[in-house]
């Protein structure tokens, strides 16, 4: 399945992560369970997330170059995405993040280590597949 410009494709999960085996591992499991999905490593990824918007986005908070905040926050503001709903997944101490996670529109936070259950709950409430 391709992923089209200018709408969410149903089911298509973009995992920006830039540590590839959690990436690889996030990838497998949601496509075993039938979603479609694109893996991006750190802000690079937010051109190809904004040219081909998906249903959700998994982003972590802590990487290289344009961190997961700022790849959110410039997300959020681009009106073809705006909607797409971003849930955090991250290592860091919350309350280290808090305050620059106050400053963005996101709809959860995800800490590691997660369960895979709980991965796949969260993007159940977000995206039908």
């Amino acid at each position: 399945m391709a992923m089209s410009g200018k709408g969410a494709t149903v089911g298509a999960i973009f995992v920006v992560e830039d540590d590839p085996q959690i990436a690889a591992m996030l990838s497998e499991f949601l496509e075993d369970e039938g979603y479609w999905v694109r893996t991006g490593v750190n802000g690079s990824a937010l051109v190809t997330a904004i040219a081909e918007p998906p249903a959700m986005v998994l982003l972590d908070v802590m990487m290289p170059g344009l961190d997961g905040i700022e790849f959110c926050r410039r997300f959020k503001a681009n009106p073809d995405t705006a909607n797409v709903p971003v849930v955090f997944i991250t290592a860091a101490q919350t309350d280290l993040i808090a305050a620059r996670l106050n400053t963005i529109r996101y709809e959860q936070l995800i800490r590691k280590p997660f369960t895979l259950d709980e991965i796949l709950s969260t993007v159940h409430r977000y995206v039908a597949n």
